[in-house]
């Protein structure tokens, strides 16, 4: 269902007019055409919004906002490496090591740069590639398509809570991915990739693709859409994040019936060697080597996770975390769990405020609290009545949250947001019913004292001497 025309066409303009205005507030890309490229990326976002049987006035409203946000903060970011520094939008500054490398990453693709250790592929090869699309070396086209990527990736992670809670909630499917847009779109801790020179949209992407394949095979929908929508998830982590088509395995045995995963088999295998294969030859230092290597020479597996960082890391470090035998690590798994759960820390805003001028909303941590309280309730609460395939996602979200925390020691907080859209539709459907009200307000009232100690605590901890 379409908002009112008239007054929609009108919010349109004025967002238009609010991303015209910040491009003269905040200089640095060139008006006219960054303009041109967001208009034209906001048309791709309404024409896969209007495709969807589930569209509703509140989800083009939710997404026009979503968008105008997205948009105005990246002109800002762009402004804040360029105009503000000194700098041109062919010559940015980073200071985030991640960023940094990436763009050194498609300097070298480009002939214009050094040999980068760490790879000479993945998200450094997508923005050279856009530099050949575009016929110039600049950081607009990048963000412009980080924008479209960002709220595309969060029309199709609402999706899935829609087929996961078909049949099993009161409210309507347009209701159910609008909320599921929503929740999306209010975690800062996603919601600010789409506005920095980060690849974690692209994953979000990804795996949001793979996860609606899988439900769809579950429902025995025709196999060829579904087996597209793999393909290009496994296409997309592979460039960005090739570790993750591990969670797309562990995500495949849990959500496919038996039946069909016999059948699809050696295309999932083929898929699998395929992606692992690039990753090992094309790559100077494989994911999929980095992911296995703990078994063999942990402390060297994981260098990268202890360089540059604070004081919990070096504490590990201390502990012989990164060192010592595996089983060693499952002793710390609390501790490792609860810092993966509490990060970003809703706090030291200042620390990553020289990366990008947005990225201390990121630490804007409270929605990602209020999803897992209520999704901590299902567990404890509504688990029997509710959908199997709900509970599956969950299986999949838990197995590959405690994976992340046991190999990174809960370092890496940002890899367990793609594990959003696996998680929200249990807290939908404990929203969507009114029998669990009583509890949960109960629930709500001790969870959010716990999460109140123990940010409390963490904050002593992280600014104190204890972990020196």
């Amino acid at each position: 269902m379409f908002p009112s025309k008239r007054i929609f066409w009108i919010a349109q303009v004025l967002a238009l007019a609010i991303v015209v205005a910040a491009l003269f507030v905040f200089p640095g890309a060139q008006w006219w055409s960054t303009a041109l490229a967001f208009c034209g990326a906001w048309g791709l976002v309404a024409l896969a919004y209007r495709l969807l049987p589930c569209n509703n006035a509140g989800g083009w409203w939710t997404l026009l906002i979503v968008t105008t946000l997205t948009a105005v903060g990246t002109i800002i970011n762009i402004w804040g490496w360029t105009t503000a520094v000194g700098r041109t939008t062919a010559d940015p500054l980073f200071t985030n090591w991640d960023m940094l490398r990436y763009w050194e990453e498609a300097q070298w693709w480009n002939g214009s740069g050094q040999e980068v250790v760490y790879a000479q592929t993945g998200y450094g090869g997508i923005i050279w590639m856009l530099w050949c699309l575009t016929g110039g070396v600049s950081v607009v086209p990048t963000m412009v398509l980080n924008t479209l990527v960002s709220v595309l990736s969060i029309i199709v992670a609402a999706k899935v809570s829609v087929v996961a809670l078909d049949q099993f909630t009161p409210w309507t499917r347009a209701k159910v991915h609008t909320w599921a847009m929503a929740i999306i779109s209010l975690t800062a801790y996603y919601s600010v990739n789409g506005t920095v020179l980060l690849k974690e949209s692209w994953i979000f992407l990804g795996m949001a693709m793979a996860v609606w394949a899988f439900l769809a095979l579950r429902q025995g929908e025709n196999k060829r859409l579904p087996l597209w929508g793999i393909v290009g998830a496994v296409a997309i982590l592979s460039v960005v994040r090739p570790g993750w088509i591990l969670v797309l395995v562990l995500g495949a045995v849990c959500m496919i019936p038996w039946g069909v995963f016999k059948k699809l088999l050696p295309v999932l295998l083929a898929l699998v060697v395929v992606a692992v294969a690039f990753d090992l030859t094309v790559r100077e230092k494989s994911w999929f080597y980095v992911m296995a290597n703990p078994f063999i020479h942990n402390e060297t597996a994981f260098a990268f996770n202890t360089l540059g960082r604070e004081k919990y890391e070096q504490f590990l470090i201390t502990l012989g975390y990164f060192s010592e035998p595996i089983f060693y690590r499952m002793l710390f798994l609390p501790l490792t769990l609860g810092v993966q759960y509490l990060s970003p820390f809703p706090y030291n805003f200042s620390y990553v405020a020289d990366m990008a001028v947005t990225m201390p909303l990121m630490k804007l941590s409270y929605m990602w609290y209020l999803t897992g309280g209520v999704v901590i309730f299902y567990l404890f609460r509504a688990v029997r009545q509710g959908p199997k395939t709900v509970n599956r996602l969950l299986l999949w979200a838990i197995l590959v949250y405690v994976g992340l925390a046991f190999f990174t020691g809960g370092t890496q907080a940002r890899y367990t947001v793609p594990l959003l859209c696996l998680v929200i539709p249990a807290a939908l459907y404990v929203l969507s019913h009114r029998r669990y009200y009583t509890a949960l307000r109960r629930w709500a009232i001790a969870y959010v004292a716990l999460v109140a100690v123990a940010l409390a605590a963490a904050y002593h901890i992280q600014h104190s001497n204890i972990l020196m």
